[in-house]
C-alpha cells in the first residue's frame, strides 16, 4: 500500500520487517530489490536481493517473473544480463564466502540437513527445501541433497530436474531407475527409456533394471524391444510372475503363443503325473500297434510319418477374451498396490508420484475393459458367458472413469494431474 502511495522508504522498512520474519522468502527477497532499486544508491544490495530471490524460488513461473526483473534492473544501471545458472552461482558463492572455512561449510551442512528434516517431520516443506538450497549451495557435489528435495517436491518437471542433477553429479543405477520412473509417471516414455537404459547398463546383471525398461517401451507401444528386454530379465530371474504376465500379454498382442514359467511347467508335470491313465478297448490298441508298424515302414523308406491331426485352435475373439481379462488383474493389482502406497506416503512427493501412477494404472485399466468388451461382442464361440462378459466390461470402464475423474479433483492441482 505504502509503494502504490509512492512512499518507499516506509514500504522497504516494512519489507525488511517482514523479510527478517521470514529470511528464506523469496517473495520478500524481490520486494525488498525491487525497493532499493526504486530509491536508488543501493545498487550492490538491489542486486544481492534480486539474487536471493531468484535462488530461492522454487516456483518457475514466478521465478520467471523475478528473473526478468532483475535483468531489467541491471540492464538500467549499465551491467550486462546474466542466464539463471550465473545468477544461482553468484547467490551460492557470496553464501558460502560467508559461512567461512571448508570445515565450518561440512559443519554447516549438516545442521541445515537436520533443521530441514525436523521442518519436513512437520510437513513445512517450503521451509525445509529452502534450507536445503542452502546446503546444496555449500555442499553441490552431494547427489543425496538433490534427491532429497525431490522427495519434499510437489511440481512433478522441478522434481524431475532434481534428479537430473542428482544422476548429473554421482550417477548409479538406483537414480537413473528413479529418474525414469518418474518419467515414466509424467508420460515422458522416451525419457523414461533413456534412464532405464542407462540404469540398465551400468548394471547389466540387475533383472530388474531390465524389466524397468521393459515396462518403457511397453507404454510407449515399442512391443518388440519390451519383449526383448522382458525375456533378459526372466533370463536373469526366471521367478517373477509380475513379468512373466507382462511378457505373455505382449507375445499375445503378437499373436504368440503364451510361454510357460518355470512355475508353470512344474505344474503342468504334476497335473500330468496325477492324472489317471485312460484304458482303451482292445480295436484302438490295436490300432495304434498297426499304426506304429505303419510309422516304422516310413522310417525305413526315409518317408516321415503321418503327422497326427493338429488340435483345433481358439478363436481369436476367445483369445482376445483372456488377454483382456489378464490385463485387466494385471493392471487391478497395480493401482491397488499404488493406493496404498500413497497412504502410506510421508511425504508430497511420494504421495503425488504414488497418485500419478494410479491414474495411469485406472486409465489402461479403462483401456482393458474396452477391449474386453470389443472381444466379447459377437463372440459365439463364448456362449451365454459373452453377454455377462461385455456387461462386466461396461461396468468395469464406467467404474475407471469414475475413479480417473476422483483423482483429477482431489490431486489434479497439486500433483499436477490435470493436464495428463
Amino acid at each position: 500500500m505504502q509503494s502504490a502511495l509512492g512512499d518507499h522508504t516506509a514500504a522497504l522498512a516494512a519489507y525488511r520487517k517482514l523479510l527478517a520474519l521470514r529470511p528464506d522468502g523469496p517473495s520478500w527477497h524481490a520486494l525488498v530489490a525491487r525497493e532499493l532499486a526504486t530509491i536508488g544508491g543501493h545498487r550492490d544490495e538491489a542486486l544481492v536481493e534480486y539474487e536471493e530471490a531468484v535462488a530461492l524460488e522454487e516456483n518457475v513461473g514466478w521465478r520467471a517473473g523475478t528473473f526478468k526483473s532483475y535483468n531489467s534492473y541491471r540492464q538500467s544501471i549499465g551491467l550486462a544480463e546474466m542466464t539463471l545458472p550465473e545468477i544461482v552461482a553468484s547467490r551460492n558463492a557470496r553464501f558460502r564466502q560467508a559461512v567461512g572455512t571448508p570445515a565450518e561449510q561440512q559443519a554447516r551442512v549438516e545442521v541445515l540437513i537436520a533443521d530441514a528434516e525436523r521442518l519436513a517431520a512437520k510437513r513445512n516443506f517450503s521451509d525445509a527445501t529452502a534450507l536445503l538450497r542452502d546446503a546444496i549451495a555449500l555442499a553441490p557435489d552431494r547427489a543425496d541433497l538433490y534427491e532429497k528435495m525431490a522427495d519434499w517436491n510437489n511440481h512433478s518437471n522441478e522434481r524431475i530436474a532434481l534428479l537430473r542433477e542428482a544422476v548429473g553429479v554421482e550417477p548409479t543405477p538406483a537414480r537413473w531407475a528413479r529418474l525414469g520412473k518418474e518419467q515414466l509417471a509424467n508420460f515422458d516414455y522416451d525419457g523414461a527409456i533413456d534412464s532405464y537404459r542407462k540404469a540398465s547398463e551400468m548394471d547389466p546383471a540387475s533383472a530388474q533394471g531390465h524389466a524397468d525398461l521393459a515396462s518403457g517401451y511397453m507404454m510407449a507401444r515399442r512391443s518388440k524391444e519390451a519383449m526383448g528386454e522382458y525375456e533378459h530379465a526372466l533370463d536373469l530371474d526366471p521367478s517373477s510372475d509380475a513379468n512373466w504376465y507382462s511378457y505373455n500379454r505382449l507375445r499375445a498382442e503378437a499373436g504368440l503363443p503364451q510361454a510357460l514359467s518355470p512355475k508353470e511347467q512344474q505344474a503342468a508335470a504334476a497335473r500330468a503325473a496325477a492324472a489317471p491313465v485312460a484304458t482303451k478297448p482292445a480295436e484302438d490298441r490295436d490300432a495304434q500297434a498297426v499304426q506304429a508298424l505303419v510309422d516304422s515302414g516310413l522310417k525305413i523308406l526315409g518317408l516321415a510319418p503321418s503327422p497326427a491331426p493338429a488340435a483345433a485352435a481358439a478363436p481369436a475373439c476367445v483369445l482376445a477374451s483372456n488377454a483382456a481379462q489378464r490385463e485387466i488383474e494385471n493392471w487391478d493389482a497395480a493401482a491397488r498396490r499404488d493406493h496404498g502406497s500413497a497412504l502410506r506416503g510421508s511425504h508430497v512427493g511420494d504421495v503425488c508420484g504414488d497418485m500419478r501412477a494410479l491414474y495411469s494404472h485406472r486409465r489402461l485399466l479403462a483401456e482393458s475393459f474396452q477391449r474386453l468388451e470389443t472381444a466379447v461382442t459377437n463372440c459365439p464361440a463364448l456362449g451365454a458367458s459373452a453377454n455377462e462378459l461385455a456387461a462386466i466390461a461396461r461396468r468395469g470402464y464406467a467404474a475407471q472413469l469414475a475413479a480417473l475423474a476422483e483423482i483429477k479433483r482431489e490431486f489434479g492441482a497439486p500433483c499436477q494431474i490435470l493436464a495428463q
